[in-house]
């Protein structure tokens, strides 16, 4: 009898094991779940700087101007991914030199590995800042243009160990406003800074880029592949003729559109479009080829402002030199928005700076929403 109870009591301490290694194995962080069509694999940690390095580019008849870095980091905690060791080096590329996630000693980094490729690469641009809290866990400070529409998460108040701020010496009230606005900055106009009140935790984080950014460019969900110049041409289109009523309104949308990206007032960028765009500014404004890359709107509104002055895109704008014109194409369903059952996507162009680039709208619910920026 007593054999019989000690034989029963191992087997249940076998399967109670079994059972915790499976259900421990299935919560790992080895996989971020991305889209199984994804170019690559993510790795997302928390980092601590050791050293980063730039290295030439060996890469010829390139004409996008950036700068390549080898960057050397300690894993305090992986948030997913499959990679196993203590420090992580990896590659990354830069369009404005020395890479932003650099300037802070920790951050929650995105990387991404390619098969057949050994080397790990920094998601370009995808970054948070991160302070410790109180409570002895990560967060950032709220930053306004990763909050869209396609996301729940929503800032909270933060209680950092250490103060948290930014400097607004130089900035115009309007500026200050749009970059820490309040509650969730406190300004010290009297040391010209800015005090992270609110902001979010790491899972809270990682979420806002995978319903933004990470989605935009094909991580999470589906997106509208990127069609090359060539590939229009295959495709079945049909020009339309605008009306003066449709012309009139979308020269006014696009007027509207470019004052708000002057003035940094990123709620009214984010009425007149779709919460992800062909976006070509969002990787610099060099002078031969442009990525016309599927990205979030907030990466737009971080980019146009400063890549227009850069490309002194302002100064053609001012010439008023535009060309309007409207395509049908029966063949493409956008996902950026639906369509009725008998509807054809109709993608209304104005271009610029003899046909260098090109605000793309289309008209939904009576009104025109931007829907690209591309250049050639």
């Amino acid at each position: 009898m007593y054999v019989k109870y000690l034989f029963t009591f191992c087997l249940i301490l076998i399967l109670t094991s079994l059972f915790i290694t499976c259900n421990s194995h299935s919560e790992s962080p080895t996989s971020c779940m991305e889209n199984p069509d994804a170019e690559g694999k993510l790795i997302v940690i928390v980092g601590e700087k050791i050293d980063i390095t730039e290295v030439e580019n060996p890469v010829e008849g390139l004409s996008l101007p950036y700068s390549k870095y080898i960057a050397n980091y300690k894993i305090l905690q992986k948030i997913c991914g499959d990679y196993e060791k203590q420090n992580i080096t990896f590659t990354a590329f830069d369009h404005y030199g020395f890479p932003a996630f650099g300037n802070n000693k920790q951050a929650l980094l995105f990387l991404n590995k390619y098969k057949n490729d050994d080397t790990i690469y920094h998601v370009r641009y995808q970054y948070f800042p991160l302070y410790l809290t109180k409570d002895g866990r990560w967060a950032s400070s709220y930053q306004y243009q990763e909050y869209s529409d396609e996301t729940n998460v929503k800032p909270e108040k933060i209680e950092f160990a250490e103060e948290v701020s930014y400097s607004i010496e130089g900035m115009t009230r309007t500026t200050t406003q749009s970059r820490y606005p309040e509650p969730f900055y406190k300004i010290d106009k009297i040391n010209k800074k800015a005090i992270a009140v609110w902001g979010n935790y790491v899972p809270e984080l990682f979420q806002l880029k995978k319903d933004g950014v990470l989605k935009g460019r094909g991580y999470y969900g589906k997106t509208d592949p990127i069609i090359s110049k060539n590939e229009i041409e295959l495709e079945n289109i049909e020009p339309i003729k605008l009306s003066k009523t449709d012309s009139l309104q979308l020269i006014k949308t696009l007027f509207s559109l470019l004052t708000a990206i002057k003035t940094n007032d990123s709620s009214g960028i984010k009425k007149m479009s779709f919460d992800s765009i062909i976006c070509s500014v969002c990787e610099g404004m060099p002078q031969n080829y442009y990525e016309n890359n599927f990205e979030s709107i907030n990466m737009f509104i971080d980019s146009a402002n400063i890549n227009f002055k850069k490309g002194g895109l302002w100064d053609i704008i001012q010439q008023n030199k535009f060309k309007i014109f409207a395509t049908k194409y029966p063949e493409r369903k956008p996902t950026s928005f639906s369509l009725g059952e008998k509807e054809k996507l109709v993608l209304y162009s104005i271009d610029i700076f003899k046909n260098k680039h090109s605000f793309i709208f289309v008209k939904v619910d009576n009104r025109f929403r931007l829907y690209a920026m591309e250049s050639f």
